[in-house]
């Protein structure tokens, strides 16, 4: 930092920048080097009155024990009286409020500590593309925002998948949709605190341990996906409605198929012999959370991937339903004409996604009579929040276990529950 001869004069004021940055960000401004001097006598030799004056601002001590006498470092006059007025100046400071790390020049208090801002559009996308956020994830609706972390003193990202809803509006009655808009301009509406947002996540995992529990003991799911989903849950593999990214969704995908290996590798044959492809086509699923191999979906037609060389195309108009061919599409558009040109057709999911999805939408009805029975809506958010997880759940249950950063289950699934 010493402006020495023949160092570039750049140096000492990128140099200088640099400090004033960790300053606003409230570094301690008394720290010493390894050779036992302060910030503020090296900034005093180089004769760097901006930063001598930034330091006191922020608090530096002229006289911390064991440094020099600071006005021992100058011989000239005219320094010496500079100094001095700003040692005067700089009594007992109050230090200026933090700056947001941000650089926005906003103090931290009224930028990130007051409330979540959006996630730049240049910045790296957090789901690990290497791509910028903005040509990335946020094209798949995905919304991050940074706020301010007391715990981790920085910024930390999050977000929310601004997908269509996974379950279906006509599973619930009139009433009962009322209450979820009720639901949804309430929640909209306020900032939830960190114990809500805890105990929230506590609750919609307990939801889904109880679905799990409820489709083994009730024998509503293939035994195969039942145990892996034992095995990675919260993670519950579900089509995910081209909103999550690339990358996510082919780590999620290989998550679970992983882990349908090791079912089919280390399952006693005694608890399932079905041959491999018989599991895998029950139990693995593609790059978009669905069936790995997809059937044709016109009634009647029992063609599927992989059988017979059979290759599904999707409908040119909604993109959404399966058919092994023209003919079985000309004959199921009465049925599918609709839902076709209203995008409603919901995406091919596997037997036991379907049954999942089944208990989810049950879950969410009695979530919505809870809510209903309640005396006002900030009820929800307070004390029991198990009503305002059974809603969220359904929501974004394509979404909890890329969300939690799961990994493959490799030490065993296969007879173990």
């Amino acid at each position: 930092m010493v402006n020495q001869k023949g160092q570039p004069r750049n140096r000492v004021w990128s140099l200088t920048q640099i400090v004033h940055v960790l300053l606003q960000q409230h570094a301690d401004p008394n720290i010493k080097s390894s050779a036992n001097e302060t910030c503020l006598q090296l900034a005093c030799e180089a004769r760097q009155w901006e930063l001598v004056d930034m330091l006191l601002q922020h608090g530096a001590d002229p006289a911390l024990q064991g440094s020099p006498n600071l006005m021992s470092l100058f011989g000239d006059f005219e320094e010496r009286e500079h100094l001095t007025e700003l040692l005067a100046a700089h009594v007992n400071p109050k230090r200026p409020e933090r700056l947001c790390p941000c650089f926005s020049g906003k103090t931290l208090a009224r930028c990130h500590a007051a409330r979540a801002q959006p996630y730049p559009k240049g910045f790296i996308c957090r789901c690990g593309s290497g791509k910028p956020y903005g040509k990335c994830c946020l094209k798949r609706s995905a919304l991050l925002s940074e706020s301010w972390s007391d715990k981790e003193q920085r910024l930390a990202a999050s977000g929310v998948w601004l997908s269509r809803p996974t379950f279906d509006p006509r599973n619930i009655d009139q009433e009962l949709r009322r209450v979820l808009n009720a639901f949804t301009d309430y929640a909209g509406r306020i900032r939830p605190d960190e114990a809500f947002i805890q105990a929230r996540v506590a609750a919609e995992l307990r939801h889904v341990g109880d679905i799990i529990d409820t489709l083994s003991r009730e024998g509503l799911g293939d035994v195969a996906f039942i145990a892996v989903m034992k095995k990675l849950s919260p993670y519950i593999v579900m089509p995910y409605e081209n909103t999550l990214p690339k990358v996510g969704c082919e780590k999620a995908a290989k998550a679970w198929n992983d882990s349908v290996d090791l079912y089919i590798e280390t399952i006693p044959k005694s608890i399932d012999a079905r041959p491999r492809i018989e599991i895998e086509k029950v139990a693995k699923v593609a790059n978009d959370g669905g069936p790995l191999y997809k059937r044709c979906e016109a009634t009647g037609c029992m063609a599927a991937e992989g059988v017979d060389g059979a290759k599904m195309k999707k409908c040119t108009g909604c993109k959404r339903i399966l058919y092994c061919g023209s003919a079985c599409q000309a004959a199921d558009w009465p049925q599918h004409k609709t839902e076709c040109k209203n995008g409603s057709h919901p995406l091919q999911m596997l037997p036991s996604q379907a049954e999942f999805r089944a208990q989810l939408d049950g879950l969410l009805r009695e979530s919505l009579k809870k809510i209903q029975k309640m005396q006002n809506m900030e009820e929800a958010f307070r004390g029991d929040v198990s009503a305002a997880a059974g809603i969220s759940l359904a929501f974004t249950v394509h979404a909890i276990g890329v969300q939690q950063g799961f990994t493959s289950g490799a030490d065993g699934v296969g007879g173990k529950s």
